[in-house]
């Protein structure tokens, strides 16, 4: 092998001549027969490729997102559904159920006190006849001004009483069956409709009204023997009064005979 500058002789494996000094070219080394692996550089892709690929899994990212937003919504969801319905079973029903309570008790305790048994007292045994109009002004002179509960009306028919009411501005009724049982005035088949029988049961104000109409009828002192109600009243058929001469056994005789 000679120097391409000086053609002097040099090795071939020299870089550079010994003679002249000039540089001399690498011999370029063999190309392998087969590739060795991971000597390969690193395909050049596109830029249009690259970006068709991101296109592609865009959407799949956002779906995915997407995804995980919508079950976490729906987790928070459930969660504060549950907390909302057992803070409405023990607290907010509990409470207002009390609350329910003592606004009608309060009702009915001043309703019954406008029965005065001085009065009473003095009516005879027979039938008394109770308009809708005197138990809707009952009801008037018992009805505090500052009461949630306004517009208070009774209804009467041949088949039932309905005190119609707003509580809070909200509608409500409540309708039932008078009846007469061993001389004693009670209610059945109460039924309460609108918002009010949400916080209080038909069971709760049936023990409620039997427990002030047992009140009323101590300061009525008359036995009430048989109820019937007509068109817009309610006629009440009375034993002799509780201090005239009379056992418990005749009234009760008298109650035997009515509903015979």
């Amino acid at each position: 092998m000679q120097c391409p500058h000086c053609s002097a002789p040099i090795a071939p494996a020299a870089q550079f001549c010994p003679i002249c000094g000039a540089a001399l070219a690498t011999p370029a080394s063999p190309k392998p027969a087969f590739p060795v692996p991971g000597s390969e550089p690193a395909p050049v892709r596109a830029p249009q490729q690259l970006a068709s690929r991101g296109a592609v899994a865009s959407p799949a990212r956002r779906r995915h997102r997407g995804r995980r937003w919508l079950l976490g919504c729906l987790g928070t969801l459930a969660i504060l559904l549950i907390l909302l319905l057992a803070a409405w079973a023990f607290l907010i029903r509990p409470t207002l159920n009390r609350l329910a309570r003592e606004q009608i008790n309060a009702a009915l305790d001043s309703a019954v006190q406008e029965i005065d048994p001085t009065r009473t007292t003095q009516l005879p045994g027979g039938p008394v006849r109770l308009s809708e109009t005197f138990l809707n002004n009952l009801l008037t002179l018992a009805h505090s001004p500052s009461s949630p509960m306004q517009d208070a009306h009774f209804t009467v028919t041949p088949s039932t009483i309905t005190l119609t009411f707003t509580l809070y501005g909200q509608a409500n009724s409540i309708s039932a069956v008078p009846q007469a049982s061993a001389g004693q005035l009670h209610v059945s088949d109460l039924h309460i409709q609108g918002p009010i029988s949400w916080i209080l049961s038909d069971d709760d104000l049936t023990t409620i009204v039997n427990q002030h109409l047992a009140t009323a009828q101590q300061r009525l002192r008359h036995p009430v023997l048989a109820v019937v109600l007509q068109n817009h009243a309610v006629e009440l058929l009375l034993g002799p009064p509780s201090n005239a001469n009379g056992s418990s056994a005749s009234i009760l005789l008298a109650a035997a005979q009515v509903r015979a």
